[in-house]
């Protein structure tokens, strides 16, 4: 990684408790290959967090517990490379150092000068086969609350993951200046050693049954849920990735998960699918589920990428939304038990089952729910509280890039401003779906919602939802939206979701 030359670079020394080589484990490999299809932009799937550091914490307390926590962790201080027959592998430093990059703050950095370094920094990306797949960023405030981003490879760490590195190095720091001992590191199974359980028995046959579940719905899943994928002119750059951030969407569902006694997840769930499969006419809604794989105490505190996809097929022709809700919690239950699987059978069972069919299976949609695992349940919602958020609501394009291999993938993440707030995110493929119809997904997940918790809507059928205009193979001029997405900020009121 090039030095950012308007920092201070210092390098912290790390030391584990042993070496190890071993394959990747499942989840690991599956995020190789998408690393590989991404080339040559080797920091697309880099994730960055920050958090502040307890006040008057010096920024010698700060770097030596950076290297106390590399320490902990051997997925931080793994490299990542083919082996000599060309299969990937990792390999566990039991010593080394670690890059910690210090901007000091004394007034002379503003924050936008901060978040606009920051930005470049993180977009950097790690030569996986000869840097370690962690590096830190320090804004130092002499006496004051300091700020810690934690970059990592997606290979060494997930979402879950970097929230359990914050939180660990936090105490740390506390610990530290508060002269105590250091807090013991959680038990967790380890990647070489989780490495180890999928290529044993017990791993073939876990990796069976998740075969089994994915046989299964393929059998019955729709073989595109665009059949006109692929056909627009686009946009260029072609894959575009749109924000909505909300205050409506938390509030609505602490009133909603309570009222179906489901989770706010399986809430988000029904809402998507019923939009998604509604909009482009069909009565089940294909969808690779994201599952973090951390149900068992052994994985709870993994800090490595545990993460993998499973699809679910569901229904959608309920008779209500309550229905669709308790569809969508036992189709995401069922997925979370089927969550590990070597991709390479993922891969076969999906030309098996096509070939059986006859028909191109096209399974290019996402849903991503990393907002709720977070959230605490702290009663019901208001629905004048619900109400009344809407006109805070907001929307903004924030990516846009010419290489992927999806069509439409919801994604929700919490904002750093505010634990009050959601970031719904969708991303897509121009040419499946025109950017206006994505941001008009969005609003409109937002909209059902509101109505559901004010009382607006009752109840509904998914199938009485009008769908959202663009999705289709019907064009846009006729619906009031245009193919040219709107300004990057954009208010709502709430309204009947239509």
């Amino acid at each position: 990684m090039d030095h950012p030359s308007t920092a201070i670079r210092h390098t912290v020394a790390f030391h584990g408790e042993r070496t190890a080589t071993a394959p990747l484990t499942w989840a690991q490999e599956q995020v190789w290959n998408d690393m590989r299809w991404m080339l040559p932009d080797i920091a697309f799937f880099d994730i960055s967090l920050g958090v502040p550091m307890p006040a008057g914490a010096s920024l010698a307390q700060i770097t030596a517990q950076i290297g106390e926590l590399v320490s902990r962790h051997e997925s931080l201080r793994t490299l990542f490379s083919p082996d000599p027959n060309g299969l990937p592998e990792q390999r566990v430093l039991a010593a080394g150092q670690v890059d910690v990059d210090v901007l000091r703050d004394g007034g002379d950095v503003p924050d936008a000068v901060f978040e606009d370094f920051r930005a470049r920094w993180s977009r950097q990306g790690f030569d996986t086969a000869r840097e370690i797949p962690v590096r830190f960023l320090v804004r130092h405030v002499a006496g004051g609350a300091s700020t810690v981003v934690v970059c990592t490879s997606h290979l060494a760490a997930d979402h879950a993951a970097q929230r359990l590195l914050v939180a660990e190095l936090t105490a740390l720091v506390e610990a530290a200046i508060a002269g105590t001992a250091a807090p013991p590191p959680r038990p967790a199974r380890q990647p070489v050693d989780q490495a180890a359980l999928e290529a044993s028995p017990a791993g073939e046959r876990l990796c069976e049954r998740a075969v089994e579940h994915w046989r299964r719905h393929l059998t019955t899943a729709p073989p595109s849920m665009f059949p006109h994928r692929g056909t627009r002119a686009g946009q260029t750059p072609r894959f575009w990735r749109g924000e909505r951030i909300s205050r409506a969407v938390p509030l609505a569902l602490r009133v909603l998960a309570p009222r179906y006694r489901s989770g706010p997840s399986s809430v988000l769930l029904a809402a998507v699918a019923a939009l998604l499969a509604g909009s482009t006419g069909l009565d089940r809604c294909a969808l690779r589920l994201i599952v973090d794989n951390r149900e068992l105490p052994e994985a709870r505190y993994v800090v490595s990428t545990p993460t993998q996809e499973v699809l679910i097929t569901l229904p959608v022709d309920q008779d209500s939304f309550g229905s669709l809700v308790r569809a969508s919690w036992a189709a995401s239950t069922a997925a979370h038990r089927y969550g590990r699987c070597d991709p390479k059978r993922i891969d076969e069972v999906i030309d098996e089952v096509a070939k059986a069919r006859g028909v191109e299976l096209d399974l290019d949609c996402f849903f991503n729910d990393t907002w709720s695992a977070f959230q605490q349940a702290d009663g019901a919602g208001d629905p004048d509280a619900v109400r009344a958020a809407v006109a805070d609501s907001r929307f903004q394009w924030v990516d846009r890039y010419d290489r992927d291999n999806v069509d439409f993938f919801f994604t929700t993440f919490d904002t750093a401003e505010s634990t009050e707030l959601i970031r719904m995110s969708l991303l897509v493929d121009t040419r499946t779906i025109p950017p206006a119809a994505a941001e008009e997904f969005l609003r409109r997940v937002e909209a059902l919602l509101v109505a559901l918790a004010t009382g607006v809507l009752a109840d509904v059928q998914p199938s009485a939802i009008p769908p959202v205009a663009g999705l289709s193979d019907t064009g846009l001029s006729d619906t009031g939206l245009s193919d040219t997405p709107n300004s990057d900020t954009t208010n709502a009121e709430a309204e009947v979701p239509s």
